[in-house]
């Protein structure tokens, strides 16, 4: 993973996962996973959500490029995906 994206990803208090580059992080009980694309200037950010009764997933590609502000944009958009009680 680039530099500078894993430097935004640690402002937003994701840490590093996994072998193969990968950031986590958790907002309440939604987990937030981010690895890079290879080739493309892009990573996948996915969410996974579990509760009792159900299982939720969501993913988006976001540029590297990104400002920190424009990543935590997606987080939100997750998070309200999952809870949508929370929304305005």
């Amino acid at each position: 993973m680039e530099e500078n994206l894993k430097k935004k990803l640690e402002i937003l208090w994701f840490s590093p996962y996994g072998a193969f580059g990968a950031m986590r992080g958790f907002v309440e009980d939604v987990e937030f996973t981010a690895i890079q694309h290879p080739y493309n200037k892009v990573f996948r950010l996915s969410s996974i959500h579990f509760t009792k009764r159900e299982i939720g997933e969501l993913e988006d590609f976001v540029q590297i490029d990104a400002t920190v502000e424009d990543i935590a944009k997606v987080l939100v958009k997750h998070y309200e995906y999952f809870h949508s009680e929370v929304k305005k």
